[in-house]
């Protein structure tokens, strides 16, 4: 529960908590007109929006900022902000059936999404520090301290303007299928797609230290793949199966990076950084099969090859290097830097290569009645999957059978469960973070602490911010149940 690491922010907030109060407000709509179905050409035409506004009001009541005397400041404590997002689409497809046997499907989706931010937190130790873009607001700029800084472009000192951040393009997707006089279905499809950028903050103002840029904003992930295969079924449907084979660009992956403050005793965050690009490929093949009635079986495997083709992680610099921190830029480092900070060849975090699945299934009436017995098992498995992009820590692979069998009726039903019935104790997942029981992040050490090595000119020093480790999340070990349900 992280109690040892509690004592370091004092009477403050223990580490992760969060007291806060959150308003958002969540409006969408999509509007379609289609041709019917039982053309041989088909068309689709629509419009999509919308629309976030997101306020986070901070409180850490031990903390004397946040008041003055016994009243609460307009907008909370450091961390508290406003936020906004607009996403405009419209998007179309055809469809044409070529021959009984030959279809292709062309699509094209063009959006634009907006994103807004003020926020007030701390880059130092010395206070408070205002980061806005894109909002022209100066009752909301007033409550943070910033008087009319948007529209005077001179901002008061401690805030940083920026301009609203706006993320478009246009993505198509191509299909083409095609069906054998023996029933077996193959197809082909290529597609690019996107996920928006967005804003680091004041979080990412902080992070310059490290990165060697300011990175109070990141870009839009971008991809660009394609995906053959083959569906079929047999045996009059007792028997159905596919296999499918993709590959995929990626460009400015969005990954997590944890940020030490600068502020001694400080908050630890994470930002979002887009500084590598990547190729995800694999292999899926499933089966479902009915031998008799009332029985079904199910099994998959998938393997994916997920890996960096480019880009330059400021924490593996510091564990190759001996502990110097990034002097450099790391969206440009240079060839000395680079060396030491290079992500090619090593696979994406988070993801394991191999996964396989299977599950069966028996259902079988009971008397003469509607009473039905059941039984249903799944098993899966998934191999060893790294932490972060060094792929130097690793969660182990995991196996996990789960059971269940009962009795039901038409509105009756009650089963006796068991989960994780081989007690697999792997943990789920884990995470990078910082070990503040042996120190937090102190202030910026002087330039030229350690001038042995100049990777872009200027002297390099030692990396002073708290000790890096690991905390990972328990895997819930065997556990026994019986539920029931009934429906009226």
């Amino acid at each position: 529960d992280h109690s040892e690491a509690f004592t370091t922010f004092g009477p403050g907030e223990p580490l992760f908590a969060i007291s806060d109060r959150d308003r958002q407000i969540d409006m969408s709509q999509e509007f379609k007109l289609s041709t019917p179905d039982d053309k041989s050409i088909r068309a689709t035409v629509g419009g999509y929006i919308y629309k976030q506004k997101f306020w986070v009001r901070d409180y850490q009541f031990a903390d004397g900022t946040a008041r003055t005397g016994s009243v609460l400041l307009a907008l909370g404590d450091n961390n508290s902000q406003y936020a906004t997002i607009l996403n405009r689409a419209v998007f179309g497809m055809v469809e044409a059936d070529i021959t009984d046997a030959l279809s292709v499907t062309a699509e094209i989706r063009f959006a634009n999404e907006r994103k807004t931010l003020i926020e007030r937190g701390t880059v130092s130790a010395t206070g408070t520090y205002i980061f806005a873009a894109g909002i022209n607001d100066p009752a909301r700029f007033a409550q943070f301290g910033c008087t009319d800084a948007l529209q005077a472009r001179a901002p008061t000192p401690g805030c940083r303007v920026l301009p609203a951040a706006v993320f478009k393009g246009t993505d198509p997707r191509i299909t083409i299928n095609y069906k054998t006089p023996g029933g077996l279905l193959l197809y082909a499809n290529y597609a690019t797609g996107r996920k928006p950028g967005g804003y680091n903050g004041t979080a990412g103002i902080v992070a310059q230290a490290l990165l060697g840029r300011d990175a109070s904003l990141y870009d839009q992930e971008t991809s660009k793949g394609f995906e053959i295969g083959a569906k079929f079924d047999a045996f009059d449907r007792k028997l159905r199966g596919s296999i499918a084979l993709y590959r995929n660009t990626l460009s400015n992956v969005q990954l997590s990076t944890a940020i030490p403050n600068l502020a001694a005793g400080g908050a630890l965050t994470s930002i979002v950084t887009t500084t590598a690009n990547a190729r995800t490929q694999g292999v899926e093949v499933e089966f479902q099969v009915a031998p008799s009635r009332g029985l079904n079986l199910s099994a998959g495997i998938s393997y994916v090859d997920a890996k960096f083709k480019s880009g330059c992680d400021a924490d593996l610099f510091i564990y190759q290097s001996g502990g110097l921190r990034p002097n450099f830029n790391t969206v440009a480092p240079p060839p000395a830097g680079l060396a030491l900070c290079d992500l090619t060849g090593k696979r994406l975090p988070l993801a394991s290569p191999l996964t396989a699945n299977g599950s069966i299934s028996y259902e079988r009436g009971l008397g003469s009645g509607n009473l039905k017995g059941f039984f249903n098992s799944t098993i899966s498995y998934e191999g060893k999957k790294s932490v972060q992009t060094d792929n130097f820590a690793k969660v182990g692979s995991a196996l996990l059978l789960n059971g269940r069998f009962g009795v039901k009726t038409g509105n009756f039903s009650l089963a006796v469960f068991g989960r994780n019935l081989l007690n697999e104790d792997s943990v789920p997942l884990a995470t990078r973070w910082f070990d503040l029981r042996y120190g937090t992040a102190g202030a910026a050490a002087p330039a030229g602490a350690i001038p042995a090595q100049t990777f872009n000119g200027s002297p390099a020093f030692a990396e002073t911010g708290s000790p890096r480790g690991l905390f990972g999340a328990l895997r819930k070990s065997r556990t026994f149940g019986i539920e029931g349900s009934f429906n009226f």
